[in-house]
This record gives structure tokens, sequence and C-alpha cells, in this order.
């Protein structure tokens, strides 16, 4: 599905109507008619026949890759570009720094149109402001925004804005994260349809920066549309942003399959075939607690008795293996994506049995230096790499048995995603809302007998509603963490031999489809413009 130009809009742009952050008229309602509804409707063989094309303009504050935000816009943009769509992008990135490899051809494929907004320069003296306080690149938190950081940021991106309109002519404009920039870009464009692309990490920034959250929210309230990646974090923003209910829509997310396939590996890998309906999959609240495997013992996971040898606390192997299990973990090195607590459990792992490597950076110092003590406490084997472009990602989950991500905080997980697309088993803590986010994303075939490839680890009873409350120096806390890691050892203890042997249950993708996430997105434009 593709469109035509909104004519509405197109009007507007000739009869002079600029958009100026001096000028910028308050936000209103905006008249929309059957035709131009229709326009984004068309077939992609009918608007390119007719010369037309939808224009789409996406913003994002931060780098373009990198992150899973950066992986879900690339994604979107070349799915979006198969449809026929005109595209261009406002994007931060550091003065005198040039888009990864990857980066650069998914641009170049999709003829986007390019408007960077240069950090570390004298208009914006400080390194791209991140979404997350640890980012897999220097950056600045948004915690840390005094008035003249703010004030920049606002002028510089407000400029690129304004340029991007003006030249463009965009119908629609996508902002990735429901935060600053989105609130900007509504003031800013207020006779322009804006929606806005929740990651999670928006709802953490409006936590942690209660004082930006006020000056924002009602300018977010006016958006046409948000999008969430899950029922759960829908929720979280219709009790946060006075948004009427039909605004928020679940169109959850994508992973690039003809990159993250296991034809790009050499490791003999088997996916089952699958078969479903998703009717129930995305904007509608799951009607009973999915079949999630969860790993080992009780949900709540503190009640129950391990098996532990008492000499060095070692979780006790009890299977054989036909080989060691190679672990790895690919993402930020974060607490927050709970990297200290896997080292905590690989520490319990017989080092004959395991292996791990962990692939991913840190901008934080002192998470940095814990990261780099646990991993020195390790008799397991350890491999240690950079942050990989996703081209490079498939190599190293061809030579792994088992990803672990161990998070206590997540929108919506591309990784594991990605990784079961390799045909590789992923083991996940067992966040509220992440079963049934992703696996609205799978589909099993149901006489499927196998175990399947992904499971999840419980967290212990007093902290499974809120994972993130083990990142907190009271005892509490460190009591219910120590409770985790044995959890997690245990977990990957009874699921190594499985995935060893793979003799496991893997999903069809095809949910995850870049272009289904697209056809998502185009269908929530038009039921809210209608």
């Amino acid at each position: 599905m593709a469109g035509c130009i909104l004519r509405e809009i197109r009007e507007n742009m000739s009869k002079g109507r600029q958009i100026s952050m001096e000028t910028a008229l308050p936000a209103k309602k905006h008249k929309r008619t059957k035709e131009m509804t229709a326009c984004l409707t068309e077939s992609r063989e009918e608007n390119m026949t007719a010369g037309k094309a939808l224009k789409i303009l996406h913003l994002t504050a931060q780098k373009p890759f990198a992150t899973g935000s950066g992986t879900y816009l690339l994604n979107l943009i070349g799915a979006l570009s198969g449809k026929g769509c005109e595209q261009a992008v406002i994007y931060g990135i550091d003065a005198g720094e040039q888009l990864p490899e990857d980066a650069a051809r998914r641009f170049s494929e999709a003829r986007l149109r390019s408007y960077p907004v240069l950090y570390s320069s004298p208009e914006l003296p400080f390194h791209v402001l991140g979404m997350s306080d640890v980012m897999p690149y220097p950056a600045t938190r948004y915690r840390d925004l005094d008035e003249n950081m703010l004030q920049a940021f606002e002028t510089a991106f407000g400029q690129a804005i304004k340029t991007a309109v003006e030249a463009f002519q965009p119908d629609l404009i996508f902002c990735q994260h429901l935060f600053l920039l989105s609130a900007l870009v509504r003031q800013l464009c207020p006779d322009q349809p804006v929606f806005a692309f929740c990651h999670e990490t928006g709802l953490i920034q409006s936590e942690i920066n209660p004082y930006l959250f006020a000056r924002i929210k009602d300018d977010l309230a006016r958006l046409e549309g948000i999008f969430a990646l899950q029922p759960l974090q829908q929720k979280k923003i219709l009790s946060r942003i006075p948004i009427p209910a039909s605004r928020c829509i679940v169109t959850g997310t994508s992973c690039n399959l003809s990159v993250f396939q296991k034809e790009n590996s050499t490791a003999k890998r088997t996916l089952a075939e699958g078969s479903g309906d998703l009717s129930n999959g995305f904007d509608k609240e799951p009607a009973g607690k999915p079949n999630c495997n969860i790993a080992s013992g009780k949900r709540a996971g503190n009640s129950r008795s391990l098996n532990v040898h008492q000499q060095d606390n070692a979780v006790n192997a009890s299977e054989q293996f036909a080989r060691p299990c190679r672990l790895i973990y690919a993402g930020k090195l974060s607490r927050l994506k709970g990297v200290d607590l896997l080292l905590r459990a690989c520490r319990l792992l017989d080092p004959e049995k395991f292996s791990l490597t962990l692939i991913g950076d840190s901008s934080d110092a002192d998470e940095r230096k814990l990261i780099e003590q646990l991993c020195a406490s390790l008799t397991l084997p350890l491999q240690r790499f950079p942050r990989q472009d996703n081209a490079a990602l498939p190599a190293f989950y061809a030579q792994a048995d088992l990803f672990i991500l161990p998070t206590l905080r997540e929108g919506l997980a591309i990784s594991i995603l990605e990784a079961l697309a390799c045909g590789l088993p992923c083991l996940m803590s067992d966040l509220p809302g992440a079963p049934d986010g992703l696996l609205a994303h799978l589909l099993y075939k149901p006489e499927e007998k196998l175990p399947k490839a992904l499971r999840f680890v419980p967290f212990p009873e007093d902290v499974s509603a809120d994972p993130e409350a083990l990142l907190q120096p009271a005892q509490a806390s460190e009591e219910a963490a120590a409770a985790f890691v044995q959890n997690l050892a245990e977990s990957i203890q009874d699921f190594a031999p499985a995935c060893v042997s793979r003799e496991l249950a893997f999903p069809d993708m095809s949910p995850c489809l870049a272009s289904s996430l697209a056809d998502r997105i185009l269908a929530a434009c038009e039921k809210l413009l209608a």
C-alpha cells in the first residue's frame, strides 16, 4: 500500500504557507476529506503510473543506527521505499562522523533526502542526545541539559525541520521517540499530520525528567497518533498522555529478514514452517496468558529450592552435553539490559560446559568499570567484541547456541526476533508484557510437539511487576538480584542441552517482515486521518 500527495497540505504549501519557528500557529484539528483518505489506500502501481508518491519525513534526535530505535527506523525506511514512498530524514550525529556502511547503503537504496543536525559543533556543543542514559556511543543525557543546551537543541533541530518541510513538503511526518523532538515538531508543524513512535526509552525519560515531560505533555497529546510496540506499552502511554485511546495504536515492530536469516550462517539449523492467525496480535489485549515456556520453576522464582553445589555455588550440571554450550549477548553493555546479572550468572556455570561471547559498548564509565570487573572474575571462556553492524551479527549467531537477554526493561526486543530469525534459541527475562508482545510476532505450527526456541526467565515475586527495582542499592534489591541470578543460571543450564542439539521448534517469522510493519503503520495513518 502506498499513497498519493494529500491535497490539503500541497494546497497550503502552494499558497506560500510556510512553517516557521517564529510564526508557528497553535495546533488545530485537521479537516480531512474522503478523497484525501483515499490517497493513502491507492495501490503502488496506480501511484507510480500517475507519477505520485506518498512523501514521508522521518525524524530522530539521535544517530539513525547502533540502537534498537535506529534499527527500527532503517527497517521502516526500507519497507516504505519498497512501497513507492518518497522519503527524507532529519537525524542527529556528531560533527565529523560518517554514517556506517550499512546505514549509508540503506539510505542510498531508499534514495533518502538527508538533513543531518550536527552535535559537537558550535551550534550544538555537546554529544548526541541519547534516549537511554547509557548508550553504545558517547552521548549526552537529557537529565544533564541546562536551559542553554535545551535552547540550542530546539534552535538547531527547529531550523532543520523548517528547511526540510519547506524543501520536501512531506505528506506525513514520523518522529522516532515520544519525547522532546516529537513535541517540537508538533509545535512547529501545527497543520501537518505528525505521528510519534513510542520506544520504551521515551517513557523512561518521562520518568527520569518529569520537569521536561511537563513542558511537552500537551504537545504530545496533540499528535495525530502515537504508535506503540505492544499492549502494555499502549496502556502506559494512555495513562501519562491525555490523548484519546483511539489515537494510540499498537503496530508492533519488525526485523530485517533479508539479513537475519539462517541462510546467512554456516550453522545447520531448521526453522519450523508455521501457520496461524495474528488477529489477536496487534492493537488488542490478549485474551489470556500465552504459552510462553517460562524456563524452570515457578513464575515468581524465589520460593523454590535451587540445586547448587555448596562448595562453589555453581549450578549442578545434571544433563549431559554433546559439547560445550556457547552463550552470546549482543547489545548495550548496561545494567538496565541486565549484563551484570548475566555475568554473575555465568560465574555459577561449569566453565567446562559453557562459554560466553559479549558484543557491545557502553557510554557510562561506572557501568563499564563494573562490567570489566565481572568479566575479569569469570572462569568460563569469554570473548569480547565491540558493537557490530547488523550485517555482521548473523556470523556471530552462527557460532552460538543460545542468545541471552536478561534485560530489566524493554519495549519490544528486536534483538530476540533477529536471533530467532537466524535459528538461534533465545532466553529472555520475563518482563511484564514481553511474552505477549513478542509472541504476537511469531507463528508456531499448532501441532508442533517440540519445545519452543524462546523461553522466559522469571523474576523473584517481589520485583516481578517492577524489575527495575533490582537496580536500587537497597539490601532487599540485592537479595532479589541474587535470586534472579540463580534463576538465570539454572534456566541456562536447563535450556542448554536442547540448544546444543537444536531439538527445538522455531517460529515462522513472517509477521516480523518490515513490509508487514509498514502496512500496519500506513493502515493506522489512514484510520487516524479519516
